[in-house]
């Protein structure tokens, strides 16, 4: 048993940047005088006032984090529909890595292994599919282009505030999406898996050829965006399987866009 006051290498690397606040994700890290830290979810500045906040402990913060404002649950939660409105006080460095194992699973030590290994630390996409078994076997046969589409609309900021820093082809691929957040990404979800499952699936399905002028893919894009803005209220997040869920529908319109470019 490690004595009480050991840190992982992985919870002393994170205390050692926050000398200032620390924004993850939703979520802004404190680090006080007394050794204490605070994390904080609030709509406002990072300096908003924390008596307007509800203070949870960690059995609440658990609860909280678990679903959505709207009382859905969350099985994604590095997703940017985190119930905000809390603060929590941690007496030390060890409460603080418990706290934010429950917000984000595994930022900690994927902070720590990125910033240490770079892009060594990840592993891409056609090395994580060549060892699916099952049901995930045929995640291996997407191309590039089906590749590209899927995970610009999946991963899209709207979804997912994590980095993505695998690759899906070669050397050359960047975030190009530009998440905004210290949440790396280091190998394709679950999330993304069962989406890249249906992708597959439909590859073996009949393929139906339809001509369309541009004006008319303009009306079909239109309608796609209207349809993605918002999760319909009998959907939950997880729902993947709907055709109508907002991943699905980003994700056609990442594969029109394709489409009308190779028209231009």
């Amino acid at each position: 048993m490690e004595p009480v006051n050991e840190l992982r290498p992985d919870v002393e690397f994170l205390i050692q940047r926050l000398k200032s606040p620390l924004d993850v994700g939703q979520v802004t890290i404190h680090a006080h005088s007394d050794g204490q830290f605070e994390i904080r979810a609030h709509s406002g500045s990072p300096e908003g006032e924390v008596e307007e906040l509800e203070n949870l402990n960690m059995e609440k913060l658990r609860e909280w984090v678990n679903f959505t404002s709207d009382h859905q649950f969350r099985p994604l939660k590095s997703a940017p529909n985190m119930r905000m409105g809390w603060t929590i006080r941690l007496d030390d460095a060890h409460q603080l890595a418990d706290a934010l194992e429950i917000i984000y699973p595994g930022f900690v030590s994927d902070y720590y292994h990125f910033s240490e290994k770079g892009a060594s630390a990840c592993q891409n996409y056609p090395d994580f599919t060549s060892r699916q078994t099952g049901m995930y076997r045929s995640t291996s046969a997407l191309e590039s282009d089906e590749i590209s589409d899927m995970v610009k609309g999946a991963c899209d900021g709207r979804f997912c505030l994590k980095s993505r820093q695998w690759q899906w082809e070669g050397e050359s691929f960047a975030d190009e999406l530009g998440t905004p957040s210290l949440i790396p990404c280091l190998e394709p979800c679950a999330v993304l898996m069962e989406l890249a499952r249906i992708q597959a699936k439909s590859k073996l399905m009949d393929q139906i050829s339809i001509s369309f002028s541009q004006r008319e893919l303009d009306v079909i894009e239109a309608a796609l965006k209207t349809s993605s803005k918002e999760m319909p209220e009998d959907l939950r997040e997880g729902d993947v399987l709907k055709v109508i869920h907002p991943k699905r529908i980003q994700i056609m319109l990442e594969k029109l866009k394709r489409i009308k470019s190779h028209q231009d």
